[in-house]
């Protein structure tokens, strides 16, 4: 108990410390709670728990790559800066309310909460939750498809009837989160059953019935890369 109190303090300096370690790393914003709760109690004020809260879940070092690579550097920094600016300033206001609402209401005043030892219930909950995962990574590999891929099975559907397969090179790639934005944007357009999107080959085969060429490169486009479609 209180062992960060020695190194981090409080003021608008322990609040932007929480922060900066919070805007690179991804923590969601289910996991940050008991983080904060974490915090406090080890000696944290609750306005530098807020800022890893608010900036914690909001930013990560993915999303600030993409964003920047898309969406260009001036939107980054506004982005970056609105973020802090509210992490910073909402935990500066939340260490002036916390002593006047303890004054006011005794019970925003409260200790840590302990918990007892782990039962048998929660250990027979993590051993079914392993076996669903497993069972489900075991279905995907023998399915060949993974989350958020289309299945081998649906990309071989039989043509004669009804079905058309159009081909477009998609420059603007360069990694994996570009190569399943452009699947789900395309598995989600009107008349499409099937997306087969490769990064390394640079290009996309959309399989269904009643495709519309304009709205799959308009779709491509619209995520900043481009789309041509392939004779």
């Amino acid at each position: 108990e209180d062992f960060l109190a020695d190194y981090l303090g409080g003021g608008p300096l322990a609040i932007g410390l929480m922060m900066l370690v919070g805007i690179p790393v991804y923590v969601c914003a289910t996991a940050s709670v008991p983080l904060a709760a974490s915090f406090i109690f080890l000696g944290a004020t609750p306005g530098a728990a807020l800022a890893f809260l608010v900036a914690g879940p909001a930013t990560n070092a993915a999303t600030i790559a993409t964003v920047g690579r898309v969406l260009g550097r001036r939107v980054l920094a506004a982005y970056l800066g609105t973020v802090a600016v509210s992490a910073w300033g909402g935990g500066l206001l939340l260490d002036w309310l916390a002593p006047r609402a303890g004054d006011a209401i005794p019970l925003f005043s409260g200790g840590g909460h302990h918990h007892g030892g782990v039962g048998w219930f929660e250990h027979l909950g993590a051993v079914v939750l392993v076996l669903v995962l497993a069972r489900s990574w075991w279905l995907s590999r023998r399915r060949d498809c993974g989350c958020g891929e289309t299945c081998t099975a649906e990309a071989t559907t039989d043509r004669d009837d009804g079905v058309e397969r159009l081909e477009f090179a998609v420059t603007g790639m360069n990694c994996s989160h570009c190569e399943g934005s452009v699947r789900r944007a395309l598995s989600e357009l009107a008349g499409v059953t099937s997306a087969d999107v490769s990064l390394a080959e640079a290009r996309a085969v959309v399989t269904g019935r009643g495709l519309d060429p304009e709205a799959i490169r308009a779709a491509i486009d619209g995520l900043g890369y481009a789309g041509r479609l392939q004779a």
